[in-house]
């Protein structure tokens, strides 16, 4: 019993790991930067196009910056699961921004949903990843989320353009990740194979 419950816990700990380079948060802040971009030029196919490449580019990034400074944490079956899950939420999430952008520029739509819209689709949106922060015990990924409802809430309230409130969540969602990443390269300097084999 004791025993399952230490492979457990250094699970739990093998994958937590996978979000203390501050790559992922980069991620979420060139995803919602990206977004940004995509509204204020006109170009929704930014939206699809920043999650694809950006996710590639954070896995290339990991195994250039990360692994060869902490080695490789095998997730278990379940933990890969869990990650899989999130890239399909995140897709669903941006498909459901997508649907609603195109159902709030046709003619025949909702007062309320016109009036509260940029409200409704941020919260919806921090809510998806504040949840995901706390199911992952990634609780620094609430920040991101609080980052995502201001952005909302200022252009509902304060009618500054959307484009420029989802740029401006971005970019403090990015320097939250530089610094993390900033911290983790200094705590972790490059070791070679037989460092990491032996537990450094």
């Amino acid at each position: 019993m004791q025993i399952d419950a230490d492979l457990k816990k250094l699970e739990r700990r093998a994958f937590l790991t996978f979000f203390q380079d501050g790559l992922w948060d980069i991620f979420i802040g060139l995803f919602v930067l990206g977004w940004g971009l995509g509204m204020l030029t006109s170009a929704d196919y930014l939206v699809g196009v920043s999650f694809v490449g950006f996710w590639l580019i954070v896995l290339a990034l990991k195994r250039w910056l990360t692994y060869p400074r902490i080695g490789y944490a095998r997730l278990g079956q379940q933990k890969t699961r869990v990650i899989s899950r999130l890239v399909i939420i995140l897709a669903v999430v941006a498909l459901a921004g997508a649907l609603m952008a195109v159902l709030v520029s046709s003619g025949s739509r909702p007062q309320w949903l016109m009036e509260y819209f940029p409200l409704l689709f941020c919260g919806m949106l921090a809510l998806i990843v504040a949840g995901i922060a706390v199911w992952l015990g990634a609780y620094r990924f609430v920040l991101h989320a609080a980052f995502i409802l201001i952005a909302g809430a200022v252009h509902q309230w304060l009618n500054i353009k959307w484009p420029y409130t989802f740029i401006a969540a971005g970019a403090l969602s990015i320097l939250i990740g530089l610094y993390v990443l900033f911290r983790f390269l200094r705590r972790y300097p490059r070791a070679s194979p037989e460092e990491i084999d032996a537990g450094r």
